[in-house]
């Protein structure tokens, strides 16, 4: 039997509407509040519109898991401050203060990186 051609006389045309994909948890997130995961959404999706190159659908949820720890250890943190202030609700200085705290971190540890390459090729000469 001959194989069949489509036909091909007429363009195909989707009538489905394209939108941005819909949030999935396959682990579940009933413990996680939902105004909590649309930031990490829109989070996500301005870093991929902002990206150089095109993002795909896996990478983008990838980004979204990515950011959800990190953001909840970040909260966990502002609660934490918060409640060293003696006050039950975190507001923005709590924020301000753990994020000084991380970047003072941060640029210790590259400068102690920095400092044993330095001493690293002052050895080798």
């Amino acid at each position: 039997m001959p194989k069949r051609k489509a036909d091909t006389s007429a363009p195909r045309r989707s009538v489905r509407q394209t939108s941005a994909p819909v949030r999935f948890n396959p682990c579940g997130s009933a413990g996680i509040p939902d105004a909590f995961e649309d930031m990490v959404a829109s989070i996500a999706e301005e870093v991929c519109k902002t990206c150089p190159i095109p993002m795909s659908t896996d990478a983008m949820q990838e980004l979204r898991g990515c950011l959800m720890p990190a953001m909840a250890v970040f909260f966990d943190a502002a609660s934490a401050n918060a409640a060293i202030r003696g006050s039950e609700v975190v507001e923005d200085e709590d924020f301000d203060v753990v994020l000084d705290s991380f970047k003072q971190t941060k640029s210790s540890k590259i400068k102690a990186i920095a400092n044993k390459n330095k001493r690293k090729k002052t050895k080798n000469k």
